[in-house]
């Protein structure tokens, strides 16, 4: 079974930001870096307390603790989101019409965008669908990252996700 579609920056966009919430590597790098921050901070105020007592300074340094502890998920969020974009804008613009081929002899997906590849469907972890679109994820077999391949949330890419889901036995999760 073959696929030809196009996707939009939206289709790239929301793929990435799946991967944003769901990568515990990337959880983990967001929950240090936040972390430090607020060490650092914490540091800086401790130091102006220690010498000044509770001055202008140490207020002046809770203020962006208070404001890192609140904000800064939504803000890592916002800096990454505008981050993809910008990648997505200068790596697959405006070549961004692929063509999908299912194997099912060889047990291989066929990718081509600019490049061509084939995955092997056993390196596939996980069969997503959201509102918009549907994902396939793949362990890269030479990096311990995934890699993903976007597909339309329409009728011919459900069905190509079907196959693809009784060919490797996993199950289409469905999410927000």
């Amino acid at each position: 079974m073959s696929l030809d579609y196009t996707l939009d920056e939206n289709d790239y966009l929301r793929y990435h930001m799946y991967q944003l919430k769901t990568d515990n590597n990337i959880k983990k790098t967001m929950k240090l870096s936040w972390l430090s921050l607020v060490l650092v901070y914490s540091g800086m105020m401790w130091f102006f307390y220690a010498k000044f007592g509770l001055s202008v300074g140490f207020y002046v340094i809770l203020v962006p603790i208070l404001l890192i502890v609140v904000f800064y998920p939504k803000f890592y969020e916002s800096s990454c989101k505008r981050r993809i974009l910008k990648f997505t804008r200068k790596n697959y613009y405006p070549n961004n019409h692929i063509r999908l081929e299912l194997d099912t002899i060889s047990n291989t997906i066929t990718a081509k965008m600019q490049d061509e590849f084939k995955l092997e469907t056993k390196n596939i972890t996980k069969l997503v669908k959201i509102p918009q679109n549907l994902f396939i994820i793949f362990k890269n077999p030479d990096k311990k990252d995934t890699l993903g391949i976007i597909l339309k949330n329409d009728e011919i890419s459900a069905k190509f996700m079907e196959l693809v889901s009784e060919k490797t036995g996993l199950s289409i999760k469905e999410e927000l």
